[in-house]
């Protein structure tokens, strides 16, 4: 590992323990966390996604938290936190949580979309080998308090660059918007693949509007705005494939 990376890896690996005080103090209320620690000492808990990103980067708004465990039907949960927690089951098997502001999502490793699609193991180190954005390969094993993650994740962490780490996945558009909603919210560039994923995938007959009002509760982008986005990826494959390593294009949505 080049020494950039090194120090990069050191500086994620120092807030192992910082993070989880972070998840006690500042995300989870009382009742939320008792529960988190309840089923910590039944199974293995992992957390997930974009609260890590965020965290690292410095921003502590979060929209949602994603949280992955073993043999989620064998787990016991006492009745009284059953009736103060706003509690459904969601689209992979697991759980929907309301927490204030925050939506919570459970659901079981053996579950994982990607994981089941690539037959892999129910491992952490593959679960992050079958996240979308590269951004989201990276999670936390909340009973060692240690964050587990590739050089993938390292790149994205050295550049903000967003790019495509595994490319199959079941809600494409949401893919397309995402990388959307990241590059104007968080100003992260994106690069070659994931352009070209965006390019290849794109189509015209996809229903945008459904799925933005399902992720996000209303209409961030225009049917407009989301063609000039795919056509400014399209064109910007010629100059980003000569160098795909290095180079990525930033976003302007003003």
């Amino acid at each position: 590992m080049d020494k950039k990376y090194s120090i990069l890896k050191e500086e994620i690996d120092q807030q192992n323990r910082s993070f989880k005080i972070y998840l006690k103090t500042f995300l989870l209320d009382a009742d939320s966390w008792k529960l988190l620690m309840l089923i910590s000492k039944q199974t293995d808990v992992y957390i997930f996604s974009g609260v890590i990103r965020n965290f690292l980067l410095g921003y502590f708004e979060n929209r949602d938290l994603d949280i992955v465990i073993r043999d989620i039907d064998d787990i016991t949960i006492p009745r009284k936190y059953l009736s103060r927690i706003e509690l459904k089951r969601n689209n992979f098997g697991g759980y929907k949580l309301k927490i204030g502001m925050l939506n919570v999502d459970v659901w079981g490793m053996e579950e994982t979309w990607g994981l089941k699609y690539s037959n892999r193991k129910s491992t952490p180190q593959n679960l992050i080998k079958t996240a979308f954005f590269n951004f989201s390969s990276i999670v936390y094993d909340f009973n060692k308090e240690i964050f587990i993650y590739g050089m993938s994740f390292l790149k994205f962490y050295e550049t903000k660059s967003m790019d495509v780490l595994y490319q199959y996945n079941p809600n494409m558009p949401l893919c397309i918007l995402n990388t959307m909603y990241y590059a104007k919210k968080y100003s992260f560039s994106i690069k070659y693949q994931l352009c070209r994923w965006i390019a290849d995938n794109y189509d015209d007959s996809m229903n945008f509007k459904e799925v933005q009002r399902k992720h996000f509760g209303k209409i961030l982008f225009s049917s407009q705005k989301i063609k000039a986005f795919v056509g400014i990826c399209r064109d910007s494959l010629s100059k980003l494939e000569r160098n795909p390593e290095e180079t990525a294009i930033f976003i302007d949505f003003h």
